[in-house]
């Protein structure tokens, strides 16, 4: 007799700042396990999810796109601060096979935490670790466009693999239309496990595809264009 396993506690979502928090909603809706961590406790009690999936950066007061706030804050107490959100993470993700952190590349927050949390994971633990970002839209001001670059900058100097998913925010005025889409489409991609005639698409394989270190757009057609 098979015993049906629940392949969703394989996959843990962290979002990072209000870009990760807002993704880490639309996640938590398909029951996936999610945690939302930001510096600002105001963005953590918009969220519409339980409050045990929250976590507030002791100290932290929100960072007004300027990554240089939510690093020093990071570094605060001999870094104490780092270390106690990275325990949180794998606590929360302990029987998860792959961790997916979430954050927008031209704010504050996410766009400084993300990288470096990413660095660490794959440093300690044997875990595959992506990332989920947005790039700026055509409005975004020369602010955002500069995290956006020190964000890739920095994420591409971590040595090992783990894809990079970015939702193209020039797609659609409504964000969260676009972070419930891309919930959709990743969610359809981890369940997609077939066995036909035409060929098999198994779990390890599925995986396989999320340890590669390159870049899946999120495009507005229902579809992850890998590359």
């Amino acid at each position: 007799m098979k015993t049906a396993v629940n392949i969703k506690k394989w996959y843990g979502f962290v979002g990072l700042g209000q870009m990760g928090g807002n993704v880490a909603k639309s996640v938590h809706a398909k029951e996936y396990p999610v945690m939302a961590a930001n510096t600002a406790r105001s963005d953590l009690d918009s969220l519409d999810i339980p409050e045990e999936c929250k976590y507030h950066i002791l100290g932290g007061y929100g960072s007004s796109k300027e990554r240089k706030n939510a690093k020093q804050l990071l570094a605060e107490n001999n870094c104490e601060n780092f270390d106690l959100l990275i325990n949180e993470i794998k606590e929360r993700t302990t029987d998860c096979h792959v961790i997916f952190l979430m954050g927008s590349s031209g704010g504050g927050s996410g766009s400084a935490i993300v990288p470096a949390t990413k660095m660490r994971l794959q440093a300690e633990t044997d875990k595959i670790i992506c990332v989920v970002t947005c790039m700026p839209d055509d409005n975004a001001s020369i602010k955002e466009c500069m995290n956006s670059y020190e964000f890739f900058r920095e994420l591409e100097t971590i040595e090992g693999g783990g894809a990079t998913f970015i939702i193209d925010n020039n797609r659609n005025k409504d964000k969260l239309v676009l972070n419930e889409q891309f919930a959709c489409y990743l969610d359809a991609f981890l369940n997609c496990e077939t066995i036909s005639t035409r060929g098999v698409v198994d779990r390890s394989e599925i995986e396989n595809v999320l340890s590669q270190k390159g870049v899946c757009i999120v495009p507005e057609s229902v579809k992850l264009v890998v590359l």
